[in-house]
């Protein structure tokens, strides 16, 4: 009987120890699920500064163009109404 009673007990021990590896299993299933969604999310983030800077870049040269334009138009006005008055002393 005494053997009989530590072969019950080894097999209750391997069954604890399968049941507790197969839990860690689980568990670090799990965590690599979170880690996998954590990296999704944090790839969007990068993906939306880069699209915010691109956006942020076109505005930049947008404005520079024109305030280019204007300028430009500026110095055409300027011209015309200084060639408007040479005219008319004339």
């Amino acid at each position: 009987m005494n053997i009989l009673q530590k072969e019950a007990e080894r097999a209750d021990r391997a069954r604890e120890r399968e049941k507790r590896r197969k839990e860690q299993e689980e568990e670090e299933r799990k965590q690599a699920v979170l880690r996998k969604e954590r990296m999704k999310v944090r790839e969007k983030e990068r993906e939306r500064e880069k699209e915010t800077e691109r956006n942020r870049e076109t505005e930049r040269k947008r404005d520079h163009s024109r305030e280019r334009d204007r300028e430009r138009r500026d110095t055409k006005r300027r011209s015309r109404s200084t060639s408007t008055r040479e005219r008319s002393r004339r």
